[in-house]
């Protein structure tokens, strides 16, 4: 089993579940509160997982790369939004009546350069705070091992522990003194969780599939809502406590562990949620774009007013399985096409110019 975990399509796999369940948060589901104990901490841990030291040392290769595989789909994506931002009140994905209007040309531009620093209100991105946030948290984890080699590198983890939890501590200190900085500072209240995942690989750990753990972990997650009360929400810094947080968060990435290796030992279902685990991204940059559609739907067979299609993020909580469906195969289904056209339209250009 253990020959799985370095499979690629495992870590799909696990990108998979995460943005299943960042989609089925998003939906109204009655399982909001336990998938967010842990769905972005989730794919946070992948990353420390897959981080390749060698950036470290070449570290204008780690921007390039985490630019080109974060950074600019990301820009793409909001240009394309603010571009459409008059097209979206047309058709009633905006409306003035909860505070979005049109944009005059100057705004249009004023949106698209805001673009490039990632930080555009754009409500129907909004899932794509993730980005920034994961990228902070990236580079000043990489920044870290760096500093720690030049001190000391017979002592790069220990330099390295200590540093990420006095940033993990500190950030807790300045979120009770009331410094929220909305996601900014939990990019620091990850780090244990990023690093946890950078020295499980590098030291080999063996984390095994246990039935009876898997079950006691969930269990657990839900067991942790029912007597809080709260969940974790990064992208607001709402961690509830240290402990809690850290906690929650292991077990959660366990329980995803555990299904990951129960997928893989099915290969049409593995070849499926690695597949969605590919596009997670652009499922992520698409979903409430995909919930407007079913709102539509529910608009139309309910009779309603067109314009309470923008009114919520969905319309009706026990419609949550069809807005998590189209949410995570709209998305999908919009990229292929695109991606469809595009090699299409380059094929073309290539004939005309080397006939």
């Amino acid at each position: 089993m253990q020959e799985s975990v370095g499979d690629r399509k495992f870590w799909n796999i696990m990108k998979g579940i995460g943005i299943i369940c960042v989609v089925v948060g998003h939906s109204g589901s009655w399982l909001t509160p336990y998938v967010y104990m842990f769905h972005m901490v989730l794919f946070v841990f992948i990353s420390g997982y897959l981080f390749n030291e060698r950036y470290v040392g070449d570290f204008k290769s780690f921007l390039k790369k985490r630019g080109k595989s974060l950074y600019w789909p990301t820009v793409k994506y909001r240009i394309a939004y603010a571009l459409l931002h008059n097209v979206f009140i047309l058709l009633y994905i905006y409306s003035p009546v909860n505070g979005i209007f049109s944009y005059s040309f100057r705004e249009t531009c004023v949106a698209v350069l805001k673009s490039f620093t990632l930080l555009s209100n754009l409500p129907i991105a909004g899932a794509l705070w993730f980005v920034p946030f994961l990228l902070i948290s990236l580079i000043f984890f990489c920044l870290v091992r760096k500093f720690a080699i030049y001190l000391n590198p017979d002592k790069i983890e220990f330099i390295t522990s200590v540093f990420l939890i006095g940033v993990f501590v500190l950030a807790w200190l300045l979120y009770c003194k009331g410094v929220t900085y909305s996601w900014g500072l939990s990019s620091f209240f990850v780090q244990p969780v990023l690093y946890g995942g950078f020295l499980i690989k590098k030291k080999n750990v063996h984390v095994k599939y246990n039935l009876i753990l898997f079950i006691i972990s969930i269990i657990i997650l839900f067991e942790a809502y029912q007597i809080s009360g709260r969940f974790v929400d990064l992208a607001s810094s709402t961690i509830v406590n240290p402990f809690f947080f850290i906690f929650v968060s292991t077990v959660g990435i366990y329980v995803s562990w555990c299904l990951s290796h129960l997928i893989m030992n099915n290969d049409y279902l593995a070849s499926a949620v690695a597949f969605v685990g590919t596009y997670s991204l652009h499922i992520m940059a698409l979903h409430f774009l995909a919930f407007r559609g079913v709102s539509y739907i529910y608009v139309w067979i309910h009779e309603l007013p067109l314009t309470k299609i923008s009114s919520a993020i969905y319309l009706d909580k026990n419609w949550w399985l069809v807005y998590s469906f189209v949410g995570i195969i709209m998305p999908v289904i919009l990229m292929r096409t695109y991606k469809y056209i595009a090699k299409t339209i380059k094929s073309q250009i290539k004939c005309l110019i080397f006939r």
